[in-house]
């Protein structure tokens, strides 16, 4: 029978090599060729999954850098109204 252990993320017990860095395919750092395959088959699930939201994910990336632009610029838009108002005070 498989017993499931308990996974020791930090606090006592967790030494060196214990807690969130333990290899569970007890293949150590060595990649494989069949690991490979498996992480790249994962890639392209998660791809094929995510394809019937393609539309939302491409809307959601394009407000997502409309968002960083308007962020970015607003201490160029609130230096400029500052000196304006600097400006026409003197």
């Amino acid at each position: 029978m498989n017993e499931c252990k308990p996974l020791v993320v930090g606090g006592a017990g967790a030494g060196a090599g214990e807690g969130a860095n333990v290899d569970r395919e007890g293949d150590g750092d060595r990649a494989t060729p069949k690991a490979k395959k498996k992480k790249v088959s994962t890639l392209g699930a998660l791809l094929r999954l995510s394809l019937p939201d393609l539309p939302l994910l491409c809307a959601a990336f394009v407000f997502l850098v409309l968002y960083a632009v308007a962020a970015a610029s607003v201490p160029h838009f609130t230096a400029g109204a500052y000196t304006r108002s600097l400006q026409s005070s003197t």
